[in-house]
């Protein structure tokens, strides 16, 4: 129900529009917002689901445009060359993102406004500058049937109601919780074990074919295209414009956006359009700074968290039942939780890194052994983060070999790091946004190949085991430090891992939230997992962990016990200084 609803909500305001407005004036009008809508959609899966800022999507309505008119041109039927256009902008989409999905930020984004420009200037330089849609008015359905105005206006109501229903699967599925993850903070939905390529590709694939189809039904509404009609700035901005100010990111935003502005678009170009050309540029500069003053995250936004505020009911993703039937486990006492240390699971060798002439990493070889908690410590600067980031594969190794299980990952990326049996927590906590807790920490098991169901149980037995329950239903923001911390480690047990890394796990941590997460730990250990972990708090560390190695300009300087690295001359030195080594005797 919850993917079914907004396309049946969509078709029965639509057949109530078309049929309220009667005349071949309104029906143009009705036919060109549902196409606006359309293409807001469209940009919505990969601007605003993906979170990649795409400036460059008219290349794609341009494409269905002109592909579905020239095809027109040599006999087939418009509602079938339509499909051509589709597929064209398609696979235009998916070379596209090959090339320019290996940039990020403002260079991503700049760079999608190159492709419409390029082909605007070869349907300039071909000389198809104004290509006339052919019109037969005693054609059938194929040809939109001119003579029954209603026609075009029903057909783009069931590609708008299509547009929906493809937008609605995706924002309850898997793939947009993937989407959610990667918009929100890729690098920790790579550690998640999301292939964020593949993800973004596939979003850039489905936004062209639908905004190929918007370009296509554009035909029959002007008749003649024009270069920079279907491929200029303005027809990129749009589809933005309407997106942002009706709420990026969600479902209903770019139907909100479209079905305000498009409407009030052309009232101003058919009454204001002689005394006023720029009529719609100046609407929509007034949308964006509505936007931006009153409602920053767009329409749909504003208006949720003011409801949310005065009715959201306190709601849970698991049952109370099933949240006391298990709390115990969080209480539980954690002296019974020590294991015995079984062969390697995690072996260093001879690892480097230098970032030019800066040496971080040089030489640094050691093991974790299977149920070992391994501090690895050092000063600021010692190169401790970065041994995380070489081993999730965030970055590539310049020398050495990473073995997991047996298996050098070195080189892999890090959704494949983590295939492989690589949890990880970071130094800042890393959620996604504008999703409750226990989608933010059901991700890893989806990726793990388990059903929605399943997933969804294994994320509750993870907030159990971290005290959570209560909180599963809530928006991630929602939580405390220590609350999300805990969070971030129930999302790396969700994922199969057999070696879980954690930086800095107690940062900005008080007594029972650090006393919390080390019981946590204890627990999660026991079940024979190797937990590596970098942390400053030594008092916590030396009650943890089983043995350390002590990093100091990117070289290990000393392993063994804490009683053992703590009487180590190199350590009290790269800790105290030289002058205090001398004073205390070593």
């Amino acid at each position: 129900m919850r993917i079914a609803f907004p396309p049946l909500v969509v078709a029965i305001v639509g057949l109530v529009v078309i049929f309220a407005v009667g005349e071949r004036p309104s029906q143009q009008t009705v036919a060109a917002m549902l196409v606006s809508m359309i293409f807001a959609i469209g940009w919505n899966i990969i601007g605003g689901y993906a979170g990649q800022a795409s400036f460059g999507q008219a290349a794609y309505f341009g494409l269905g445009a002109y592909t579905m008119t020239l095809l027109t041109g040599v006999g087939v039927p418009p509602l079938v060359g339509m499909w051509g256009g589709v597929i064209v902008a398609a696979v235009a989409a998916l070379l596209i993102g090959l090339i320019t999905f290996r940039l990020t930020g403002i260079y991503f984004a700049l760079s999608t406004v190159v492709f419409p420009i390029i082909l605007m200037t070869l349907a300039i330089y071909f000389d198809v500058q104004e290509v006339s849609f052919p019109y037969k008015p005693n054609q059938g359905i194929l040809y939109f049937a001119p003579d029954v105005p209603e026609v075009l206006s029903l057909i783009a109501l069931c590609a708008t109601v299509a547009a929906v229903a493809i937008s609605s699967l995706i924002e309850n599925s898997k793939t947009g919780l993937y989407l959610h993850a990667l918009r929100s903070d890729q690098g920790a939905a790579e550690a998640s074990g999301v292939d964020t390529m593949a993800q973004k590709l596939l979003a850039l694939v489905v936004s062209a074919a639908l905004s190929a189809v918007a370009g296509a039904l554009y035909c029959p509404a002007v008749l003649v295209l024009t270069p920079d009609g279907v491929f200029g700035l303005l027809r990129s901005v749009e589809p933005v414009i309407f997106t942002v100010f009706g709420g990026i990111g969600t479902l209903w935003g770019p139907l909100i956006g479209a079905g305000i502005l498009h409407p009030l678009t052309y009232y101003l170009d058919t009454t204001l359009g002689g005394s006023l050309p720029g009529a719609s540029g100046l609407l929509y500069g007034i949308a964006l700074l509505i936007v931006i003053l009153v409602f920053p995250q767009g329409l749909f936004w504003g208006i949720r968290s003011a409801f949310r505020r005065h009715f959201a009911a306190k709601g849970v993703s698991m049952s109370s039942a099933r949240a006391v039937a298990h709390a115990e486990a969080f209480s539980a006492p954690s002296g019974t939780t020590t294991s015995a240390v079984g062969p390697p699971v995690l072996q260093i060798e001879n690892v480097q890194k230098s970032f030019g002439g800066l040496h971080v990493l040089s030489q640094v070889t050691f093991e974790a052994r299977k149920g070992e908690i391994l501090g690895v410590i050092g000063p600021n600067g010692a190169g401790k983060t970065t041994l995380f980031n070489l081993i999730n594969g965030f970055m590539p190794i310049d020398g050495g070999r990473i073995i997991v299980n047996g298996t050098d990952v070195a080189g892999l990326k890090p959704h494949q790091v983590f295939a492989h049996g690589i949890g990880r927590t970071f130094q800042m906590v890393r959620d996604f946004k504008r999703l409750t807790v226990v989608d933010n920490v059901m991700i890893p098991a989806l990726t793990r190949g388990r059903g929605r169901r399943k997933a969804l149980e294994i994320a509750e037995e993870a907030l159990v085991e971290v005290g959570l329950a209560e909180r599963a239903g809530v928006m991630v923001d929602e939580l405390s430090t220590g609350e999300l911390r805990r969070m971030e480690l129930a999302r790396a047990m969700c994922g199969d891992s057999s070696v879980f890394l954690l930086d800095e796990f107690l940062g900005g941590l008080g007594g029972q939230d650090a006393t919390a997460i080390l019981d946590v730990i204890r627990r999660v250990r026991a079940r024979g997992v190797t937990i590596v972990a970098i942390e400053h708090t030594m008092h916590a560390m030396t009650s943890l962990v089983d043995r350390f190695v002590v990093l100091n300009f990117g070289r290990i300087i000393a392993t063994g016990t804490a009683r053992e690295v703590a009487e180590n001359p190199e350590v009290v030195e790269a800790y105290l200084g030289k002058r205090w080594a001398a004073r205390a005797g070593h």
